[in-house]
């Protein structure tokens, strides 16, 4: 019984830091998108896309942790995304 807990307690340890491993990814995007040279080329009009990864070792899958942004007004939603999850 000992050893059950202790695999389910480790399972939740990897859940939990795969989960911090997406939102540091959307994190990022939001910090990309906030900088002068991100919001300088669309104030300008400029094409930019911002995309969020995660990479996991264990399966070696990439995950996308966030949609791709494209203007400014798409950071509303992960700013929410962060907030609710803190």
């Amino acid at each position: 019984m000992l050893l059950n807990h202790s695999c389910d307690a480790e399972v939740a340890f990897v859940m939990m830091l795969c989960r911090l491993t997406e939102l540091n990814a959307v994190r990022q995007v939001f910090n990309v998108c906030s900088s002068p040279v991100v919001q300088s080329a669309w104030d300008q009009g400029q094409t930019l896309s911002v995309h969020g990864l995660a990479y996991a070792v264990g399966d070696g899958l990439l995950k996308v942790s966030s949609s791709h942004v494209t203007t400014v007004y798409m950071l509303q939603p992960a700013v929410l995304l962060i907030s609710a999850n803190h």
